[in-house]
């Protein structure tokens, strides 16, 4: 709470009311309620990092109706990362079954965010080189974990890594990339997609890699929902190619989710359980084919 005062006295808000939002598990994020009248989003991101990243994706996506509006900014000070000041969308997170109409509005959504080009890859400061950086922001996550894993498994994630990651060469970017996108970051109100939210995590990327949240939680549902999300995608840019790479980012967000757990000491946290079972899934899988050829 103390973070959240900071803030408002910051920014100079007249607050009548504060009110909490579900699922908000990185950012501390709560609905202002104006003496003025108004409603608005104020997101406390976890790092400043965070807040830079939001700050310049929602510049570039200035235009696109579907997306909040900056209206003010702290930078914050040496124990603060900073706020966003956000308009508020008046819609609810995106909940499954859908039906098509909604599934084919996000696919357009993501389109939407892919025809934003950028002048490099964002991945790693240090590297140019899409593939490279994915390959080493996965080498950094496996010294984060290494010691909550079996050695087996580290073994099974160094083969499959140097066997896969060359299929990441043909990316399709640099463009802007959500990177967390997904079901509770898409509003909506009556049936209808009225707000992409959460844009903290988003960077110039290869656009393969926003399939990767819809493919896992979605498309294995149901294969009518792959069908209408991609047709909506295709209605505004071409589709990458995505069959064998989608099983490297499922690989990527594995890690990377268990290492997320490791910094913030959460490893009793089913997010982490999950993971780990997502890429024991993954390295069977890619071991039983190996097999099988």
């Amino acid at each position: 709470m103390k973070a959240i005062m900071e803030a408002i006295k910051a920014l100079n808000l007249d607050v009548l009311s504060i009110n909490p939002v579900k699922d908000s598990y990185s950012s501390t994020v709560r609905i202002l309620e104006l003496k003025q009248g108004q409603r608005v989003v104020l997101k406390i991101p976890f790092s400043k990092e965070k807040l830079l990243r939001e700050e310049k994706a929602l510049g570039l996506l200035a235009a696109n109706p579907l997306v909040p509006r900056l209206l003010n900014i702290w930078y914050g000070d040496e124990s603060n990362p900073g706020a966003l000041l956000l308009s508020y969308i008046d819609g609810t997170p995106m909940v499954l079954p859908a039906n098509e109409e909604t599934i084919y509005e996000m696919g357009k959504a993501l389109a939407e965010i892919h025809t934003v080009k950028l002048d490099r890859f964002e991945l790693d400061d240090r590297e140019t080189d899409w593939a490279m950086s994915v390959k080493n922001k996965i080498a950094s996550w496996v010294l984060e974990i290494q010691d909550f894993i079996a050695p087996s498994m580290l073994e099974s994630i160094d083969v499959f890594l140097n066997e896969k990651i060359k299929l990441l060469n043909q990316a399709d970017g640099p463009c802007l990339v959500h990177f967390d996108y997904r079901p509770g970051n898409v509003l909506v109100r009556h049936g209808k997609i009225v707000g992409v939210i959460d844009f903290e995590t988003s960077r110039g990327g290869s656009a393969e890699i926003d399939f990767t949240k819809v493919s896992n939680l979605i498309w294995k549902e149901s294969p009518e929902h792959k069908r209408m999300f991609l047709e909506g995608y295709t209605s505004v840019r071409k589709l990458p190619s995505l069959q064998e790479v989608l099983p490297i980012y499922s690989f990527y967000h594995a890690i990377g989710g268990m290492a997320w757990c490791v910094r913030r000491g959460q490893l009793e946290d089913d997010f982490f359980y999950e993971n780990l079972i997502a890429l024991q899934a993954i390295l069977t899988a890619d071991e039983l084919g190996s097999i099988l050829r």
